[in-house]
């Protein structure tokens, strides 16, 4: 029924089954540089779908460890069929299935078309969509799918009003089970750290003590702590009105024998 984009599928965050078997190639979204990937723009057998954002955030689309299928996937900015370049297009992610995240506006609509690499065959599978509000600041820097399937995204919540004294943050998915740890520092940074990005520093600060990464109802793992601004880990490290301090999560991923980070947020204290 989503065969063409002009009848895509309305979906909210959640997990939904597909089958591209029978699927047929439509002209749109076949030519994007952003798609160019082992010598070719084209993604075959593809099926669309409509999502409106309830959030300011981040929008994860993935079919990590939910298919076969040799994917490719792009996401668009409005409804209907797309006539500008994509927000996000990717092919091989984890092993030979994708994932797309992209930065999303509440209220506002996008459409993403999932389909094969081309010359590939279409098949069955579930694709899941995921919205992270953001909270209180800017994220930059980047994080790649870890072994949950997901890139991990930071995330504040509470005030950015120091005396309000009631900074939360998380960060997800990332796999359940694992410990990790939040820091904080003044300088924006990239870096290479184990299989993620280390986007802060020098002169960094590790958030309290580390905190497990445990299952948020949704079979998705995610790791929170409250940060006490009363209480910097050194005084050089107090958050004050008026500065700006950058966040990151940093975590185990024993599934790969390794480490992976969150991206990266920007908050300015009032």
């Amino acid at each position: 029924a989503n065969d063409e984009c002009s009848s895509a599928e309305v979906v909210t965050d959640g997990t939904y089954p597909f089958d591209s078997t029978h699927a047929t190639t439509g002209a749109e979204g076949q030519a994007n540089a952003e798609c160019h990937f082992f010598g070719s723009t084209v993604i075959d057998n593809d099926l669309w779908y409509e999502y409106t954002s309830s959030v300011n955030g981040v929008l994860v689309v993935t079919v990590c460890a939910q298919t076969g299928v040799d994917t490719k996937m792009a996401g668009y900015h409005g409804a209907g069929c797309p006539s500008g370049a994509p927000e996000a297009c990717n092919d091989d992610d984890c092993g030979l299935q994708s994932t797309i995240f992209f930065p999303v506006v509440a209220g506002e609509t996008y459409v993403v078309q999932l389909g094969t690499y081309p010359g590939s065959s279409g098949g069955s599978g579930t694709v899941t969509f995921l919205a992270q509000d953001l909270g209180l600041g800017q994220n930059y820097c980047y994080s790649t799918p870890n072994s949950s399937g997901y890139p991990a995204i930071i995330a504040s919540a509470g005030s950015d009003v120091v005396a309000d004294n009631n900074l939360t943050l998380t960060a997800g998915p990332a796999p359940i089970g694992e410990m990790g740890i939040f820091f904080y520092g003044l300088n924006q940074n990239s870096v290479p750290l184990g299989n993620g990005i280390r986007c802060i520093g020098p002169g960094n600060y590790r958030v309290l003590a580390p905190v497990p990464v445990v299952d948020s109802g949704s079979g998705l793992g995610f790791m929170s702590t409250m940060v006490d601004l009363t209480n910097p880990p050194q005084a050089t490290g107090t958050i004050t009105a008026g500065s700006t301090w950058n966040f990151q999560g940093w975590f185990r991923d024993s599934a790969v024998g390794s480490t992976d980070l969150s991206d990266a947020q920007e908050i300015s204290f009032n």
